[in-house]
């Protein structure tokens, strides 16, 4: 009986986070209201780094990138279609009151950050976690952990993902990744998914509204120092992004 009794808390845990899950997809659709935990317009430097948006050609068959230092028109070079900040593909699977921020901050040295934010509106599956999408661009997450970074009276806690390249026959090396990521509402912040879902439901399911979730993703090559740098940046953006 003590292993049952050991495990009854954890059992009791992923019960109610399997509920909360429910009641956000199951609950009658309720407005969208408050206001974001984090800034709706990215940095334009973080630190040291230097931030440019990253723009997409929206014609499927085309699907060029540019950034802001390519000094990109207000149409694709190649084939003339518009460029948004958004992919097609996001576009086409993401909800449409889902808005999307991303930057590529550089310092001139090397070190490249990829910081994309993905803002829910009242359709709450605009996030998802990576672990799903990850996979089926050919990557394997070789270890997960979450971390915790002492800062103020308020630590920043996310998750790290080591990510490998599984497609052993691809002709281009990929680079080993870091991958960064945690949640953020208004005056709230979290590294756990289940958390998130949590809040979503009693705030639907109690107040009638549906508060704003933000993911915060920071992607950058790994290597030597590579970590130490990442946890550099996160606190850094948070600072600048984060409405604590």
């Amino acid at each position: 009986m003590a292993p049952f009794c050991h495990s009854r808390p954890l059992l009791i845990a992923v019960v109610i986070l399997g509920l909360a899950a429910v009641l956000v997809v199951t609950l009658p659709e309720v407005p969208a209201a408050g206001e974001p935990g984090v800034r709706t317009d990215m940095p334009a430097r973080i630190g040291r780094f230097r931030g440019e948006r990253i723009l997409y050609c929206q014609n499927l068959q085309c699907l060029r990138t540019y950034s802001d230092s390519d000094h990109p028109p207000t149409n694709c070079l190649s084939c003339g279609a518009a460029l948004d900040e958004v992919s097609p593909a996001e576009r086409m699977s993401l909800p449409p009151d889902t808005r999307i921020f991303k930057r590529r901050y550089t310092d001139g040295g090397g070190r490249l950050f990829y910081v994309s934010v993905v803002l829910t509106g009242a359709d709450q599956r605009s996030i998802h976690r990576p672990q799903q999408c990850l996979p089926a661009q050919g990557y394997v997450i070789a270890r997960s952990r979450r971390l915790s970074l002492p800062e103020g009276a308020r630590p920043l806690e996310f998750n790290l993902l080591e990510v490998r390249d599984g497609t052993a026959a691809r002709r281009e090396v990929r680079r080993p990744l870091l991958f960064a990521y945690w949640y953020v509402g208004l005056g709230r912040e979290t590294p756990s998914n289940g958390m998130r879902l949590l809040w979503t439901a009693t705030d639907r399911l109690f107040h009638r509204q549906a508060n704003p979730w933000a993911y915060v993703a920071v992607l950058t090559d790994d290597g030597p120092g590579a970590e130490e740098q990442l946890k550099a940046f996160l606190v850094e953006l948070r600072a600048a992004l984060v409405r604590l």
